[in-house]
């Protein structure tokens, strides 16, 4: 199977977002060493453990601006247009 960049990506931007892969690595709780050898294209982590890492860098991401920004869950459909 091929390495998937996406993954790696994801897990560099969360461990600079966390300060360093030891931080991530108690978040997720497996060891750093896995994280980094992920950071390097060797394996991929699980679905959950990818879902969770999408969560940590939207999370640290600042809210979206403009008329268009509204959340479906907070500002209900309507609010879209």
């Amino acid at each position: 199977m091929e390495p998937n960049p996406v993954y790696a990506a994801c897990i560099r931007r969360a461990a600079g977002m966390l300060g360093g892969y030891d931080k991530l690595a108690l978040r997720l709780a497996i060891g750093p060493r896995q994280l980094e050898r992920w950071a390097r294209g060797l394996g991929a982590p699980s679905d959950a453990q990818f879902l969770m890492l999408v969560d940590i860098v939207l999370d640290s991401m600042p809210p979206p601006a403009g008329p268009h920004s509204h959340s479906i869950v907070a500002g209900g459909l309507d609010e879209m247009s």
